[in-house]
């Protein structure tokens, strides 16, 4: 199966909405740029769109143009100090791979959220 390393830092900018970020709660909302988009609440899991199973929200990923899209579903929320979460995540739809972990940063005077992985993640399909 193709591999691929998510970027490294990926800054999202907030998109204004009734879900956008709190300052009690700035891992809730919807953020994107061209290519990758992020709806997360890590502070409540609620089932996918799609799978049904509880999540915390899932970051979507084009690549090979607009025709393949990554999902990676938030399975679990190892923890959130101040404008920092580390998260893990699975791209499988049965979620029975090994999950990933993932830093996610949120700048309050931006709006913006930066994402720090270093793993390799294995290619998923959104159907």
């Amino acid at each position: 199966m193709k591999k691929f390393v998510l970027s490294t830092l990926m800054a999202l900018a907030c998109i204004a909405s009734a879900l956008c970020q709190t300052a009690d709660k700035p891992f809730a909302g919807k953020w994107e740029i061209p290519n990758i988009t992020a709806h997360l609440n890590l502070y409540s899991p609620s089932p996918d769109r799609d799978t049904g199973e509880m999540t915390y929200g899932f970051i979507e990923v084009i690549t090979r143009g607009a025709s393949h899209i990554d999902t990676h579903f938030i399975i679990e929320v190892v923890e959130i100090e101040g404008n920092t979460a580390v998260v893990k995540y699975s791209c499988s739809f049965d979620f029975d791979e090994q999950p990933r972990t993932a830093t996610l940063t949120y700048n309050p005077a931006t709006g913006s959220l930066t994402i720090i992985n270093e793993e390799e993640v294995s290619m998923c399909r959104h159907y």
